[in-house]
């Protein structure tokens, strides 16, 4: 444990990747909600709050994702799209702030599933679920899991009263190139659309 929030550090003797980080994490960890995240994303004070809040709304909710500048679903943000790559931290703070304050009344939405870049599940829908799974490396984890909870009756939702900035595959792309990007994509959206069969 580190410091007096009682954090954990897990290192993997060699990369593992991030769904399998995120598995190690949520082994360890000892509150009720798992907050997923990506490292080629933006955190500021108004990340979190708005899912959380979301999530207590109804029993049923299993996973919460925020808005974001970049995710292959509908909450990706034009205006954040356009600016992803240009805007400061204190630009992108100022934007969250602005964006969140006026979606704090806003419904939340329900998708078939969230982007992966940034969630929040509930610690019993991840047990329940059996978390993401192992057949799926870099891509897919979450719109597999977020159509299994789906299935079970779960609610899988979008909240525009949070906002995590996200620069989109920039870690992926240190390791590999656009083309193998694509091919990791296509052959996990096959296996997903495989199970669902």
């Amino acid at each position: 444990a580190m410091g007096r929030n009682g954090w954990a550090l897990v290192r993997h003797a060699s990369a593992r990747g991030h769904s399998r980080a995120c598995e190690s994490g949520a082994e360890i960890a000892q509150r009720d909600l798992l907050c997923f995240l990506n490292s080629d994303t933006v955190i500021t004070p108004f990340s979190w709050a708005g899912m959380v809040t979301t999530l207590r709304t109804d029993p049923r909710i299993a996973i919460v994702g925020p808005s974001t500048s970049c995710t292959s679903t509908r909450q990706t943000i034009r205006r954040a799209e356009l600016c992803c790559l240009y805007w400061t931290d204190g630009q992108i703070d100022e934007f969250a702030n602005r964006y969140t304050m006026q979606n704090s009344g806003s419904s939340p939405i329900d998708l078939d599933y969230v982007g992966g870049f940034a969630f929040i599940v509930t610690r019993p829908a991840w047990v329940e679920s059996g978390g993401f799974d192992p057949h799926l490396s870099n891509y897919g984890n979450e719109a597999d899991l977020c159509r299994r909870l789906n299935k079970r009756g779960h609610r899988i939702l979008w909240t525009r009263s949070s906002y995590i900035h996200h620069f989109g595959s920039s870690s992926f792309l240190q390791r590999f190139t656009s083309e193998e990007l694509h091919r990791q994509r296509v052959v996990a959206s096959r296996y997903i659309n495989a199970k669902l069969e």
